[in-house]
């Protein structure tokens, strides 16, 4: 168990200098759950950890358990009281931003039980709600002691003279000359900030901006209370007003509205209705004080193309009709709304432009682009790159795997490692191995990846040199890679760089098949599959080009075996393994927005937005490509965002090749540095030089293209200050499992995506020229614009309801009704036989008064036919 336990702190990499405090210690036992994404790991030890110690060890293991949900629980032979209060402050500190009452609790006495003193029954049951997560927590560390919360009745005597003091010290003035009182007496000065309210308190002033009210009125008392929330934008709460007379009452119904700020004066209270501190208010009066509002200076504004409401499930905080109308006040002449996966939003979107157009000429009226942002799916399955019609077992495979300075093929990083075997039936027959070197520092990440160090690389080849003797080595063999789009990346530069010709083998992606052939499995790293295929594999050696290299190839064969008992063998059989209804399952995916034009993109978009939520539907909706080109008449196409096709192959493609992914779309989107900012945390760059240089190639190549080219805020929030909402928002689970993808991988501070002002924008583009920044922020964003018409997304129709036309209708009608009547009592029909139907299916009386209510209006005909019509 003492062995296990070193091979745990050997893998996370823990301090030496650590290790005497899990001295004696046994790793006792690891559970995981069903599905294998989550694993506890229980442990002994003679003595409890240091908290730092403790907060260094949970860090190390998460971060080499990433793609795992993983936990410790400790069993202790011998516990430290005064350590036991580090832990409490740990607690403390750890949760006090959620729970910004546990400040006020710092004191505490640790003895046999842990003895937490509030000061009122307030405190008690604030604590009491917390008193749960405390309690499981020390017992995860193995502290299992009672905690007990007290009302310390001396300290809570103490404090209601101290109030009482302060109270009876205190003089307000009425100033008589500024009647602003709404209710009760003058506030002469504000004596608290909401963020700093966390007890009840006798006296407490402060001003706030009113953003809600609800009003309740008893139906068993004449009180009437008025809940009002406000914030001073730093924090919120609620306050109440109990009125009773009704003159008073009708006052503040008039005098306070929302979207105001006042100052308040009144006692928190602990109200067990809303489980939480409250203002009861006693005055209140008007402020002076007013919103900053934000406003669109420019001469001319720009128009922004990608937005996200609310109707953006778990990802947009922002009301679409608040969104429009604050693009309509900053005088921008239209707005997109691409909303992820639907349309939802469209009929408000539709219903508040009407009213902003009503009475204005069509050269005056507020436009709404409609749109929405999809997941694109290649229509291709690319296991196998240059297939050909050879026996999957006969060939010799080079298998092969590259370490590089990052993810960039297509900008500065190069590749460090070459790590390359040949494998023919299942033996590996020889081995490439070489470090090169890229002449520059290694990113720190990269370092703490692959192992590979500097001084590692001191004296070693170029990356030219070396590549060409691992292209003579390969030769015209079949290749393999695991992930082979990101190793094949690299080669291929190379060849371009270098100018050796065209890379034009057979490759094999491992990747790619693990998703078909096993496709019951969540997983296809290769971790997972060297464990699926019972290959020995050390994860201390993981991420090593030539130990990858053998473990992909190991698998290749246990995979290869299992395809012949599949009846495939041959390399030309592999990307046909996916049925043609099933390869929106499989093939690469991108985000994509798409803007509607005019009539007939709008019934285009709704096409294409049905297909992708019923026929192409799997975990999140999506759309094939052939499927959005063959649709795509009436619509604009753009790239979309961060995890757009354009976005994420300009990292790896040189000029000629983005140039060509580039042509399948209208417009291209780039946004600012900042909404690209969590990617500097994931380090999928590793500088801001090289992100602005990345969004820089994309500008380039789009114009050499021919395409325009738009800046866009991918908006998220209304105001800046707004992201505190959506933040919420991400660290929640996603519908049907998961998490969102800003909630991975490091991210610690989530971009601001706010709806940006013109000059803002410029500001974000400012690394470009002046003429280029308002070229993509002003200029063409316009452009896409007046691309668009005013589309009528509800039919008016002014109260008539929209009901079908069917030519010809009445005349097939009749003369199925007449022709049915004639099989079953032959023709000429029976007289009276109208009435002899009616009266069978509809009862006594219904002829008749259909008879007469056409004499009564004089009807000039048949009646015995006409009746005979209506009723059929």
């Amino acid at each position: 168990m003492q062995e296990k336990l070193n091979i745990l702190l050997k893998q996370i990499n823990l301090p030496n200098d650590y290790y005497d405090y899990f001295k004696e210690g046994t790793l006792d036992k690891i559970i995981g759950n069903k599905e294998k994404t989550s694993y506890q790991f229980f442990i002994t030890l003679d003595n409890i950890l240091p908290v730092d110690i403790y907060k260094s060890f949970i860090l190390l293991l998460k971060e080499k358990y990433e793609n795992y949900n993983v936990s410790a629980f400790f069993t202790l032979k011998n516990v430290d009281d005064d350590i036991v209060k580090d832990y409490y402050m740990y607690f403390i500190d750890e949760n006090k931003i959620e729970f910004p009452l546990l400040e006020t609790f710092k004191d505490v006495d640790i003895k046999d039980d842990i003895i937490i003193s509030v000061t009122n029954k307030a405190e008690q049951m604030k604590f009491n709600s917390i008193k749960e997560s405390l309690e499981s927590f020390l017992k995860s560390i193995g502290i299992n002691k009672l905690i007990d919360v007290k009302i310390d009745e001396k300290k809570e005597e103490e404090i209601k003279k101290e109030i009482e003091k302060d109270k009876n010290s205190q003089v307000f003035s009425k100033k008589k000359e500024e009647p602003i009182e709404i209710v009760g007496s003058f506030i002469q000065n504000v004596t608290h900030e909401i963020e700093g309210i966390f007890t009840e308190e006798d006296n407490v002033s402060l001003e706030a901006y009113i953003f809600g009210i609800d009003i309740f009125e008893s139906s068993k008392s004449n009180f009437k209370i008025f809940t009002f929330k406000i914030t001073d934008f730093k924090d919120s709460m609620y306050a109440k007003l109990f009125v009773k007379d009704t003159s008073t009452f009708e006052l503040c119904k008039n005098k306070i509205k929302e979207g105001s700020y006042y100052n308040f004066r009144g006692y928190t209270k602990y109200d067990k209705y809303s489980n939480e501190i409250v203002l009861n208010i006693r005055d209140i009066n008007r402020s002076n004080k007013k919103i900053d509002e934000v406003k669109d200076l420019a001469d001319v504004k720009r128009v922004e193309l990608h937005t996200h409401t609310m109707m953006s499930q778990m990802d947009g905080v922002v009301d679409a009709k608040k969104l429009v109308n604050q693009a309509y006040k900053w005088g921008h002449k239209a707005i997109a709304i691409t909303d992820h996966n639907g349309c939802q939003a469209f009929p408000d979107v539709y219903h508040t432009v009407c009213d902003l157009n009503k009475g204005k000429e069509d050269k005056d009226k507020f436009k709404a682009i409609y749109g929405t942002e999809l997941t694109l799916i290649d229509d291709s399955i690319n296991i196998v790159i240059r297939e050909n019609d050879s026996n999957l077992l006969d060939n010799t495979y080079v298998v092969f795997d590259f370490e590089t300075t990052g993810f960039n093929a297509g900008g500065e990083d190069t590749i460090i490692e070459i790590g390359a075997v040949k494998i023919h039936n299942g033996e590996i027959i020889d081995t490439y191995d070489e470090l090169i070197n890229p002449n520059r520092k290694l990113p720190e990440k990269i370092v703490e990846v692959t192992s590979i160090t500097d001084e590692m690389l001191v004296g070693k080849r170029c990356e030219e040199d070396a590549i060409k003797d691992f292209i003579s080595w390969f030769g015209d063999l079949p290749m393999v890679a695991h992930n082979a789009k990101f190793d094949v990346s690299f080669l291929e530069m190379c060849y371009f760089k270098y100018k050796l010709g065209t890379f034009k083998n057979t490759v094999i992606d491992t990747l790619e098949l693990s998703r078909v052939l096993d496709s019951n499995y969540q997983r296809h790293s290769l971790s997972a599959l060297v464990k699926r295929y019972e290959v020995p594999f050390s994860e201390d050696e993981h991420h090593r080009a030539d130990y990858d290299a053998k473990g992909t190839a190991l698998v290749l064969h246990k995979m290869l075996k299992k395809l012949e008992s599949q009846n495939i063998e041959r390399v030309d059989q592999l990307n046909k393994m996916v049925d043609k209804n099933e390869i929106h399952k499989y093939g690469r995916s991108y985000h994509v927005n798409i803007l509607v034009k005019n009539k007939v993109g709008l019934k285009n978009l709704f096409k294409i937005v049905s297909l992708a939520n019923t026929t192409y539907l799997y975990k999140t909706p999506r759309i094939l490509r052939s499927v959005l080109d063959s649709h795509r008449e009436g619509l604009l196409i753009g790239s979309g965002c961060y995890e757009s096709e354009v976005f994420k192959e300009a990292k790896s493609k040189n000029d000629e090749e983005l140039s060509n992914i580039i042509s399948f779309y209208d417009y291209v989107e780039v946004q600012p540095p900042e909404v690209y900012s969590h990617m500097l945390e994931t380090h999928d760059f590793d500088s801001k030089i090289e992100l602005l240089e990345h969004i820089k190639k994309i500008i380039r190549l789009t114009k050499e293209s021919g395409k325009i080219i738009v800046a866009t805020s991918d908006l998220h929030h209304l105001y800046r200050e707004d992201k505190i909402y959506r933040e919420i928002i991400v660290n929640q689970k996603v519908p049907g499992g998961g998490r969102h993808p800003l909630a991975r991988g490091g991210i610690t501070n989530i971009p601001s995506q706010h709806f940006r002002t013109t000059d803002e924008m410029l500001e974000d583009f400012s690394f470009l020229s002046k003429e280029e920044a308002y070229e993509i922020v002003v200029t063409n964003t316009n452009k896409i614009a007046d691309m668009v018409e005013i589309v009528e997304v509800i039919i008016e129709t002014g109260g008539v309801p929209f009901s079908p036309k069917i030519e010809n209708s009445i005349e097939t009608v009749t003369d199925l009704v007449y022709t049915k009547a004639s099989s079953w009592y032959g023709s000429p029909l029976p007289h009276n036989i109208e009435q002899r139907i009616a009266t069978e299916l509809y009862g006594d009386g219904i002829y008749s008064s259909i008879k007469d209510n056409l004499t009564r209006n004089n009807f000039k005909g048949d009646i015995e036919e006409e009746s005979f019509k209506i009723l059929h």
